[in-house]
């Protein structure tokens, strides 16, 4: 349906994959971008404070980071007052952030992100002496210069020349157009639950409220009409369970000041799903990014466990895959491909979770789609094209009503005139690991490669996890039991975390002592050269 000009209508609802929580249609993602070759203007500088170090590979202790508006004139004191809400017309946003415990000749590099995702400009600073502390901080200039042009969300982050997976700081700011960081409430009308959504024009219709809800209902709505807001703005929208635990999260895209009005709407899938267990008093928010402390809609509606009408479906099937990505590194922008075939004879309904790295990920967003017999549907860069995610990590959780599924998940970057990465099969729940050990064979940790395990727990309880590694001979050379939150991962080396640095051949035994525990693991192998991954599975 085409829009008169004035009015835009924003839906979580695309033809093929209806959203649990606020989304975006599925659009191509920014495109994959390595650091800046010239950088706009930017200063920086790196004082050293008293905090004793060592020389490790193991991660530094970071303390203090924040986006300021000032910085030490010398020195590391006084600490700046943390602030993320930025004008156009502000001189500069600054990052400060305290290190110890680094490596000596480790070097750190800042990447800053513009609001569409992609790299903005970048820089590095000297590298850093071990036996001591410092305190980084650098300025991306703001006014008169090109962030002033490019209101929204921005990002910026640190990376290490020693360990590339993780970023050291991550942090996200705002740029308004206006002094002061925006301007003031929008028009809000028309916020409500129901339980169905009007078919005629926006904003016209209007859809028929309802607070209380069966579980057996197929949805929960969210719909309002919003007018009088910020050019870029965005709004995101959060699920609140009767427990006060977040449900679930999305959001839509940027608001545009050429149209007037927006008729937004987004949902929650009840019948069969785990909503439909949680009955009592549940809540709705929206947030802006640019008036961060009072929400533009706050609604409450109930979920009672009989009465009402269909929908859903029960869980057939369960796969997990153990880690996606869409992150820079030392050069690289690795993204994860995620693709789903029906290998059975009827429709499969599919929820796809994601679990991010927050140490418990019951509260990530789901997304849903209806994949017919014999049919693949994949999604490329799967993070930004169906979670609408900048940047994150962590495992995705696949459920069914069919458990005929063959399911595949492929992380890679460009390199080389081509590209280069791993395939890392999603694993059904007969391949999780549970009480019986199974053996991760081909671990290699020397000059030459390192290996990193991955673990990711998926039920939604904590897990006790056993890992040992293991000599050819049959020798533990190490043990280390690890505690998995609910729907949570980690990632251990073999260098830094069991302390072997020149193992040509050794294998993992993995296994969990808690009751019911259904963990995906697997190893990569990474050629140090290269930074060529291999991928080795529990058998």
């Amino acid at each position: 349906m085409k829009l008169p000009a004035t009015t835009a209508l924003l839906s979580l609802l695309v033809s093929t994959v209806p959203a649990n929580a606020a989304g975006v249609a599925i659009t191509p993602g920014p495109s994959a971008s390595t650091f800046a070759s010239t950088a706009p203007l930017e200063i920086s500088g790196m004082a050293p404070h008293e905090s004793e170090g060592h020389a490790t590979l193991a991660f530094p202790t970071i303390t203090y980071e924040r986006t300021a508006k000032s910085v030490p004139s010398s020195g590391c004191t006084p600490t700046p007052a943390a602030t993320s809400s930025f004008s156009a017309t502000d001189e500069y946003v600054y990052l400060y952030f305290q290190i110890s415990g680094h490596a000596n000749g480790e070097q750190l590099t800042r990447v800053w992100y513009s609001p569409d995702g992609e790299v903005f400009t970048s820089g590095q600073w000297s590298p850093m002496s071990a036996g001591g502390g410092y305190c980084p901080w650098a300025g991306l200039k703001v006014a008169g210069a090109g962030p002033a042009t490019k209101p929204g969300t921005w990002r910026v982050r640190v990376f290490s020349n020693m360990i590339f997976d993780v970023p050291y700081v991550d942090l996200t700011f705002t740029i308004s157009s206006g002094g002061g960081g925006g301007g003031g409430f929008p028009t809000v009308t028309n916020a409500m639950t129901a339980k169905s959504l009007p078919g005629g024009a926006c904003p016209a219709a209007v859809p028929t409220p309802a607070a209380s809800f069966a579980s057996t209902d197929a949805a929960v709505f969210l719909y309002f009409q919003i007018s009088g807001f910020q050019n870029g703005e965005g709004l995101s929208v959060a699920w609140w369970d009767p427990s006060g635990q977040l449900h679930s999260q999305g959001s839509w895209n940027p608001l545009d000041t050429q149209y007037s009005t927006y008729c937004m709407n987004a949902r929650i899938d009840l019948a069969g799903t785990s909503a439909a267990s949680k009955p009592g008093t549940w809540r709705v928010q929206v947030f802006s990014d640019r008036i961060l402390d009072v929400p533009y809609v706050d609604l409450t509606f109930t979920v009672t466990s009989s009465g009402g009408g269909g929908g859903g479906g029960t869980v057939a099937g369960t796969w997990l895959l153990t880690s996606s990505a869409r992150v820079s590194g030392a050069g690289a922008f690795w993204q994860t491909d995620l693709s789903i075939r029906n290998t059975g004879t009827t429709s499969a309904n599919v929820t796809v979770k994601f679990l991010g790295h927050s140490g418990d990920g019951r509260g990530g967003a789901e997304r849903y789609a209806t994949i017919p017999a014999g049919q693949t549907q994949t999604w490329r860069d799967v993070l930004w094209s169906l979670f609408s995610l900048t940047s994150d990590y962590g495992p995705i959780l696949v459920r069914s009503t069919s458990a005929s599924l063959a399911v595949l998940g492929q992380t890679w970057t460009s390199g080389g005139g081509g590209t280069y990465g791993q395939s890392v099969p999603v694993l059904a729940a007969s391949e999780l690991v549970g009480s019986v050990p199974r053996s991760i064979l081909g671990v290699r940790q020397d000059t030459f490669f390192r290996t990193n395990l991955m673990l990711a727990n998926a039920t939604e309880s904590t897990v006790s996890v056993l890992v040992q590694l293991v000599s050819t001979s049959g020798g533990v050379l190490g043990t280390k039991t690890v505690s998995l939150g609910p729907l949570s991962r980690a990632q251990y080396n073999v260098a830094s975390d069991f302390g072997y640095s020149n193992l040509s051949d050794a294998v993992f035994v993995i296994s969990s002592p808690t009751a019911g525990a259904a963990v995906g693991a697997y190893a990569s192998v990474i050629d140090n050269a290269t930074a060529d991954p291999r991928t080795l599975l529990p058998r």
